[in-house]
Parts: C-alpha cells; sequence; structure tokens
C-alpha cells in the first residue's frame, strides 16, 4: 500500500513538474550576466562594469540581434561576491523598448555590500536560477 502510494506521489509530481515546465516562454537563449561587486573593486571598476551593461543593453545591433532571434532572449544581472544577489530579476527582451527598460534596470539596481570574491559560490548561484525561471532558452 505505501509503494502504491509513494508511486503515485512521484507520478503527480513529475506531472507537476512537466506542467509547469511545459508552460515555460520559449527564447532564443536563456543568459545570466555577472557583475563582480567584491571588496577588490572600486567604484570606478563597478560602474565601468555596469555602464557597459546598460551600454550593451542600449545598443541598437544588440537590440536587433535581440528582436532577430525567436522568442527573444530571457536575461538576469546577479552582483556577485561573498553572498550573491539576483540584482535584476528573469526579463524577456524581445525588441528596443524591453531592452532599454532592462538597460534603466540595471542602471538602478544598487550595488550591494562587497566581500571577497566568491566565483565558485556564484556560480553555483547563478545557474540554480536558471531551473524554473519561466523560460525554456533554444540555448542557454
Amino acid at each position: 500500500m505505501l509503494k502504491s502510494k509513494l508511486g503515485a506521489l512521484a507520478i503527480g509530481v513529475a506531472a507537476a513538474i512537466g506542467s509547469v515546465q511545459a508552460h515555460a516562454v520559449p527564447v532564443g537563449l536563456e543568459l545570466a550576466l555577472m557583475a563582480d561587486v567584491s571588496g577588490s573593486l572600486g567604484a570606478t571598476d563597478f560602474n565601468l562594469q555596469r555602464d557597459g551593461y546598460v551600454a550593451a543593453f542600449e545598443n541598437a545591433a544588440i537590440q536587433n540581434a535581440i528582436a532577430a532571434l525567436p522568442g527573444g532572449i530571457a536575461v538576469t544581472l546577479v552582483y556577485r561576491s561573498d553572498g550573491q544577489a539576483q540584482s535584476v530579476g528573469w526579463t524577456h527582451i524581445t525588441d528596443a523598448a524591453s531592452a532599454n527598460a532592462f538597460a534603466t534596470a540595471i542602471a538602478g539596481a544598487p550595488r550591494p555590500s562587497s566581500g571577497g570574491t566568491g566565483m565558485t559560490a556564484a556560480l553555483t548561484f547563478t545557474a540554480a536560477l536558471f531551473d524554473d525561471n519561466g523560460f525554456e532558452g533554444a540555448r542557454g
């Protein structure tokens, strides 16, 4: 009896997971941007990173490349140090307007407190953000 209940539970969980993934928005690419905010990075260098991302998403050639991808892209920004922060959540970009809105969100995201570099923790944290993010990329 217990085995049949556990089996039914496993099938129900699998169906629920499949259902969530089935409703994911298809995009050409899922992209996680990472920026160093560790203590070794001064304000000038931090601003250079942040402003580079802003300029990239405001760039017409990049906006056109994103618009040319079936479904556009899904992108997030992670500030990394000893403690990680998803500073701008997953955003669906399909055109110039949504790219510019994402650039504005990056520009407005505050720099979290700094610490050590924490690269391994940052990669682990960021990799997990792709699970159940609501998007399914043709590439990721």
